[in-house]
């Protein structure tokens, strides 16, 4: 195939309507890939220790770093240009592949002074094994981009997850036979590489070395090229800065923690935002339409974002001893805590692809680097002043300013307010607020984790897990209801979707009734 797919047909569907469904389709797959990881991740830190993943959390971060130096988000400059051809998919392809080569060969040369100025001996092996992997990356087919472009969120599942299902699968398995933290590097290396099979099975295009389109490309993506330094600054800096106060032990429990609150970011809100990003695309020449969307894609963020990270908070000191064992409890305390980071960060989501689709790229950058700027000096009073719960305030303190900066932007180009935000995810808020009192009430009247046994340790997290489920949905409903059912609201949307599913999932049986009926007369 010598062309990019052409654009999938609406059948008759609104862009926002697709927009939903896609956001609802792909949280729910790409929540079972973060189940996936999360159980991966329950598994190896029963036969790790803190001080390997805080070890591999180093290596990559020393990766990311290169990564991030060199990041002008090619692939979003293609989802962005709605009218690119087959040189703009050839010269985003090439221009990678020359990134891919030039950070790998960077990293075998670094690999050494990074270890000596970290104190470990043993980073500089695993540094120049992780070389691989941003070379991996870069030889992936560019075509598999039209997945999202023209949001067909099944493949990108399939691309994605069946990849992530072979890393698991191994680092699993050596983990079990090497007890150490090489299996976490080589599952790594093996979801990249399935990645790279994957992307030229599912998508027929073939790329071919040009430079053609390197002006177009580049017009868009090199303020791409600063926000990927302050967005890899922010997700890394926490890693960096335990890691220069505190012992990689620190630096494992920080990292598993954060892994834990990612079930968040990555289950929601990153599937949200792909899915939102190529709608906004669509209609960047419809303002009065880009407002409407925004404001319906804060609200289902929300719906989903908020009840997950309250829950993990007010969990957190019945399934830490249990799910993890006595190595991690000093988790506890850091996750409770980061809670109302993630609470921020769902706040923060749908707006940066709604930057991006104005083709504001500028603006994107600059929020990166206003965060970074305000994150780092947070960190590192936070981290020398009081260890890791210093840490975790500074990620909340930063998020938290980082939501005001955030509404004031989109105040700026949209005119949208924090109340009419508000207005889409009040209900939500309250239903939180509620779920995490009745689980309070619960971890207060049964037997506390340290002196309960296995059973009644499982019994209480079900408990807990069950109750605040029901009383978040119950509380949600009802609030909807006597707010006379909106039907332009997410939960609306989100009826309205299980609603239509549950009558398409009826009409094969009547219509093979039918026949049936047809054929015997």
């Amino acid at each position: 195939m010598d062309e990019p797919q052409p654009a999938i047909a609406a059948g008759g569907r609104s862009l926002g309507t697709r927009i939903a469904r896609g956001a609802a389709w792909m949280v729910v797959l790409r929540s079972a890939d973060r189940i996936l990881g999360f159980v991966s991740m329950l598994v190896l830190a029963r036969l790790l220790v803190p001080e390997d993943f805080g070890l591999v959390a180093l290596g990559m971060a020393v990766v990311g770093s290169l990564s991030a130096f060199s990041e002008f988000g090619f692939d979003l400059a293609l989802i962005q240009n709605q009218s690119a051809e087959r040189k703009h998919y050839d010269t985003a392809w090439t221009l990678g592949l020359l990134r891919g080569v030039l950070i790998a060969g960077i990293l075998l040369l670094a690999a050494e002074p990074a270890a000596s100025a970290m104190g470990d001996a043993r980073l500089a092996e695993l540094i120049r094994v992780l070389a691989l992997m941003p070379l991996l990356e870069s030889f992936a087919n560019i075509g598999v981009v039209e997945f999202r472009k023209q949001l067909v969120f099944s493949k990108e599942f399939l691309y994605r997850f069946s990849s992530r299902l072979g890393g698991v699968i191994t680092t699993l398995c050596l983990a079990f036979l090497w007890r150490d933290y090489w299996a976490l590097v080589v599952g790594q290396l093996t979801t990249g590489a399935l990645r790279l099979i994957l992307s030229y099975i599912l998508q027929p295009y073939r790329p071919r070395p040009s430079f053609a389109a390197w002006r177009d490309i580049f017009n868009f993506s090199k303020w791409l090229f600063l926000n990927g330094i302050a967005q890899f600054a922010t997700k890394r800096a926490s890693t960096f800065v335990v890691g220069a106060f505190l012992a990689p032990t620190s630096v494992g429990l920080m990292a598993l923690s954060d892994e834990i609150m990612g079930l968040v970011s990555q289950a929601l809100i990153a599937p949200i935002k792909r899915t939102f990003f190529p709608g906004f695309a669509k209609l960047s020449h419809d303002l009065p339409a880009m407002r409407t969307l925004l404001i319906k894609a804060y609200a289902l963020t929300a719906l989903f974002a908020l009840p997950l990270s309250v829950g993990i908070g007010v969990t957190a000191e019945l399934f830490v001893p249990l799910v993890l064992g006595a190595n991690w409890l000093d988790t506890i305390p850091v996750i409770e805590i980061l809670v109302y980071s993630a609470l921020a960060k769902s706040l923060h989501g749908p707006g940066r692809p709604l930057l991006m689709a104005l083709n504001r790229p500028e603006i994107v950058t600059v929020l990166s680097v206003v965060n970074a700027s305000i994150l780092i000096p947070f960190l590192i009073a936070g981290t020398w002043s009081a260890g890791l719960i210093g840490t975790a305030w500074a990620l909340v303190g930063s998020s938290i300013i980082m939501v005001v900066v955030q509404l004031y932007v989109l105040w700026r180009f949209l005119k949208i307010t924090a109340v009419q935000l508000l207005k889409g995810v009040w209900r939500s808020l309250a239903s939180c607020g509620l779920m995490a009192l009745v689980v309070w009430f619960i971890k207060d009247a049964v037997v506390p984790p340290q002196h309960a046994s296995l059973p009644e340790q499982l019994l209480n997290l079900a408990i807990a897990v069950a109750a605040g489920a029901l009383t978040y949905g119950l509380g949600l409903l009802v609030l909807w209801a006597l707010s006379r059912c909106p039907a332009d609201s997410a939960e609306g949307a989100v009826l309205i979707l299980l609603k239509n599913r549950l009558l398409r999932s009826h009409q094969p049986s009547r219509a093979k009734a039918t026949n049936k009926g047809e054929t015997e007369a």
